[in-house]
């Protein structure tokens, strides 16, 4: 055996692979990450979902935008609810 090369032939081959399966590993998260493969939240951070406003925002500009008139109001009266439930899950406000 030559000096400074350590073990059998069979356990260099296992190093190589060890190594070499090491590299395509860390090479495949790189593309990932170069192409937005990592989803976060809406604190400001890519995702990789092109929705990027609440549900509430496609509601919120029908009634915003000019000329928008409420249907005719029902029979008078209160109406009893129950109380919120967080069904959506999104951070920030929400309508529910």
């Amino acid at each position: 055996m030559r000096a400074g090369m350590k073990g059998t032939p069979m356990t260099r081959k296992r190093g190589l692979w060890a190594a070499g399966a090491a590299i395509v590993t860390m090479a495949l998260l790189a593309v990932a990450m170069l192409h937005g493969g990592v989803a976060t939240h809406a604190s400001g951070s890519k995702s990789n979902s092109p929705y990027n406003k609440p549900r509430w925002w496609a509601k919120y500009q029908v009634v915003s935008a000019p000329g928008f008139t409420p249907s005719a109001p029902g029979k008078a009266g209160s109406v009893k609810v129950g109380t919120n439930v967080n069904v959506s899950n999104e951070p920030g406000p929400q309508s529910e």
